[in-house]
């Protein structure tokens, strides 16, 4: 079982909901970090979902939920979450443009 190091997502973060991973057929992954930058000045929020494979955004699988990044700050998540199951997705979006989103794992 190889273990490969992956960038899941590395982009500016739309303002409607997209999925922004899937996990493929026969694989698992690992997200091993999230980091946001708010570009704006105002303040932005984001939501981030780990949706499991046939369900859908709600706030029960909600990883960030309405968490608010200042004018110019970071966000910065540091934590092992498991995709499982092949069509695990990640899911997210901000409430404005200009915030930059970076996730990064492994793949199984």
């Amino acid at each position: 079982m190889a273990f490969v190091p992956t960038n899941f997502y590395r982009a500016a973060f739309g303002t409607s909901i997209a999925t922004l991973y899937t996990v493929l057929d026969g694989k698992k992954a690992e997200v091993h970090s999230f980091f946001f930058k708010n570009t704006n000045d105002t303040k932005v929020k984001i939501y981030v979902y780990l949706v499991p494979n046939g369900g859908s955004v709600a706030v029960g699988n909600a990883i960030f939920y309405e968490d608010e990044i200042e004018a110019g700050e970071s966000l910065y998540l540091s934590h092992w979450f498991a995709l499982a199951t092949a069509g695990d997705t990640i899911q997210g979006y901000a409430d404005a443009s200009g915030v930059s989103c970076h996730i990064d794992g492994a793949v199984i």
